[in-house]
């Protein structure tokens, strides 16, 4: 018995015993950061709402060019013409270059204090260029003047159509109703519509109305005494 005990521990004996480095998980390194603790869903979407924010900053800053069209751009110039048979009516021709970067029509242009729109035209390119010079003709009636500076009046009446920054003409015929009634720097205003539909209202500069300054010029020094609309306004 005492054999079989040595024998057993002599067997036993000290062993070596060897490890193994444990292997590296799979997959990527743990995210210790706040994000890595959302769900892949949860993140996507905060991608995607980042992206959008992103999107509709830029619709906002290009809005104006999109949605909001102009046809006076700031630059430009007019002319008054004066009409007495029939009358007393005033046209008012306006030069500029549209805001646009879409087509868009113009629909109306409104009423001021003491005069109401009769009429109104709008030509584009050569057309508003040709108007433009027509300045200097001013025949005793406004079909006649029309017919002076506008290839095809009944095609340009108002509503029309307009390209995408193109130089145009609008001349707007008023009849005035009331000389007392009119005020300085009156800005009238046009009714548009977007390349989507929708109506918008664009204040014109205040040479686009009739200005009573100018109808009563014969009571000043040196005023051209073919304008006399408003005499001793």
């Amino acid at each position: 018995m005492p054999l079989s005990i040595g024998f057993l521990a002599q067997y036993v004996g000290p062993m070596n015993l060897t490890t193994r480095p444990a292997s590296p998980p799979s997959g990527p390194p743990p995210d210790d950061t706040l994000e890595g603790l959302l769900p892949p869903r949860r993140r996507r979407t905060g991608a995607a709402v980042a992206v959008l924010a992103v999107l509709l900053l830029l619709v906002a800053w290009l809005s104006p060019q999109l949605l909001r069209p102009s046809i006076w751009s700031g630059n430009g110039g007019g002319a008054l013409t004066t009409f007495t048979n029939p009358g007393p009516q005033v046209l008012t021709t306006t030069v500029t270059d549209t805001e646009s970067w879409l087509p868009f029509t113009v629909q109306e242009v409104g009423d001021v204090p003491g005069a109401r729109v009769v009429d109104a035209w709008l030509v584009t390119g050569a057309e508003a260029r040709a108007a433009e010079r027509g300045f200097g003709v001013t025949p005793a009636t406004v079909e006649d003047y029309l017919a002076e500076v506008l290839q095809a009046p009944q095609e340009a009446r108002l509503p029309r159509r307009v390209p995408s920054g193109a130089p145009v003409a609008l001349l707007v015929l008023w009849e005035i109703e009331d000389c007392g009634a009119l005020e300085q720097n009156a800005e009238p205003v046009a009714t548009l519509r977007n390349a989507i539909g929708a109506t918008t209202n664009d204040t014109l500069p205040s040479f686009a109305a009739p200005d009573p300054g100018l109808l009563a010029a014969p009571q000043a020094p040196n005023a051209d005494a073919d304008i006399d609309v408003c005499p001793g306004g």
